[in-house]
């Protein structure tokens, strides 16, 4: 039962929303993270697209996390496991409204234990907003994410990073 269960989470997860490397524009690509270190094993940085935008066009809000070789956050992780898994949040002003959920890439089972799936490397997390009408100025947005990272010998506690950006909204 233990075997199917797994399958199963996999398939959703290899076959569910998310991009791949490949996937992303340019602009996402060159996004740049500070590399991690041991005492902070996960970076983030965040960027939304277009900085600029009307009432009804639609922006993509990315973060993108940078994970120290080793080290690894939690996607999926059973009930009968310990760990925590990640989880992302955002926060919008007024005039911007959530599309959908977060798009996340594939992650991948933990070798150790195949019931777990795992994010490792460098990864992109994006979200389509959408801006509701026209005004003029500075919206806010605001992604977070919370997750445990651990290594072969430790877990560290759990840490929540979020990095808050502006969209300037003009009138039409």
């Amino acid at each position: 039962m233990k075997q199917l269960m797994s399958l199963l989470v996999g398939l959703c997860f290899l076959y569910g929303p998310g991009l791949s490397a490949s996937d992303l524009p340019d602009h996402l690509k060159n996004l740049s993270v500070a590399g991690p270190t041991e005492r902070d094993p996960v970076t983030v940085a965040a960027m939304v697209w277009p900085k600029e935008a009307s009432p009804g066009d639609e922006i993509t809000v990315a973060l993108k996390v940078r994970i120290k070789p080793g080290w690894r956050i939690y996607r999926y992780v059973p009930a009968s496991e310990p760990y925590i898994t990640a989880n992302w949040k955002l926060e919008l002003s007024d005039n911007l409204e959530k599309l959908g959920e977060w798009e996340k890439p594939a992650p991948e089972a933990y070798p150790e234990n195949p019931e777990i799936y795992i994010y490792q490397g460098e990864q992109v997390f994006t979200h389509k907003i959408k801006v509701l009408k026209a005004g003029s100025g500075d919206q806010t947005v605001k992604a977070t994410i919370s997750y445990q990272t651990c290594n072969r010998d430790i877990c560290l506690r759990p840490q929540e990073k979020s990095k808050t950006m502006k969209v300037v909204i003009s009138g039409s």
